[in-house]
């Protein structure tokens, strides 16, 4: 996690800094990291069959420290202005009061956990289950995780080639809307083509979205108030997500296949209906709302 949050927070303030377009950055900064997952496990296992596995966990740590030589020789070192000192929990303090006054922050902050709640569980449980028991195939697994992968490719190269003009909030419908019947059609559980096919359109969602929360936390949030609230986030989601984990792992003891994937879908549904909703998404298009004054609490 603090790694996650200090490389989004590096390419931010770099943003600030060049004036490039957060859209084509975020999808670029977004694919390499999906084409990473793909072709981790990929590289992963031939270096295992090659080198042996304690050699691939060696492997694993000098690309770390390659990395890290990259960050410190390449990448420009980056200011912001310098506040007030303040212990660390006078920080975190400030950090939940900065949210607390801001509805579109907690909003979307909510959605970002809703969809997190049915998205980890899918990847976790849902899918091994599925191709073990209807499609009896751990090949089938495979392919499907693969699809989801390459999904979040096209639609991270989408993004950054039309995020602009979609504007965020269509940007965010448009993904919630994919996730919505993906999760619906993969309820069906109808061949494994269709599935595969509905993977695609899992992953064309998160591809898009990704990106596109990117870019909208950084339009709505201050600069000095970003690593703190994005630690929360996380925080939230690394709670949620993985009991979500072991409530769908219990469902499937108790209901029918179809129906834990129902919840789940249910949960995608949710997540678009309040969103469209819910008025105080609507000023996710205005240009700048990082320091805007915070909004009556309703």
């Amino acid at each position: 996690s603090p790694g996650n949050n200090a490389r989004f927070n590096i390419v931010t303030d770099l943003l600030d800094a060049t004036g490039m377009e957060p859209e084509r950055v975020y999808s670029a900064f977004s694919t390499a990291d999906g084409i990473a997952r793909i072709g981790g496990p990929i590289l992963a296992g031939g270096l295992i069959a090659w080198l042996g596995a304690i050699n691939a966990l060696w492997f694993d740590a000098a690309t770390f420290a390659v990395s890290a030589v990259l960050i410190a020789v390449l990448v420009p070192a980056t200011s912001r202005a310098a506040s007030a000192a303040k212990s660390f929990v006078g920080d975190i303090k400030d950090g939940w009061e900065y949210l607390r006054q801001r509805e579109i922050l907690i909003h979307f902050f909510t959605l970002i956990v809703l969809v997190n709640m049915s998205a980890v569980p899918l990847a976790a449980v849902v899918i091994p289950k599925i191709a073990r028991d209807f499609y009896d195939s751990s090949r089938a697994g495979g392919v499907m995780l693969a699809a989801d992968g390459v999904g979040v490719i096209i639609g991270g190269i989408l993004f950054g080639m039309i995020g602009r003009r979609l504007t965020p909030w269509r940007s965010m419908f448009f993904a919630l809307f994919l996730l919505s019947v993906s999760a619906l059609t993969l309820a069906g559980l109808l061949p494994i083509v269709v599935s595969v096919g509905a993977l695609v359109v899992t992953g064309l969602g998160f591809g898009i979205m990704v990106p596109n929360n990117q870019t909208i936390y950084r339009r709505i949030t201050e600069q000095q108030y970003r690593g703190r609230l994005l630690g929360l986030r996380d925080a939230v989601v690394g709670i949620s997500a993985p009991l979500m984990v072991v409530l769908a792992g219990v469902l499937f003891d108790v209901m029918p296949m179809r129906g834990v994937i129902l919840v789940l879908a249910c949960i995608n549904i949710f997540a678009l209906g309040w969103f469209v909703t819910r008025s105080s998404f609507q000023v996710l298009n205005e240009p700048d709302l990082s320091s805007a004054e915070p909004a009556p609490q309703t």
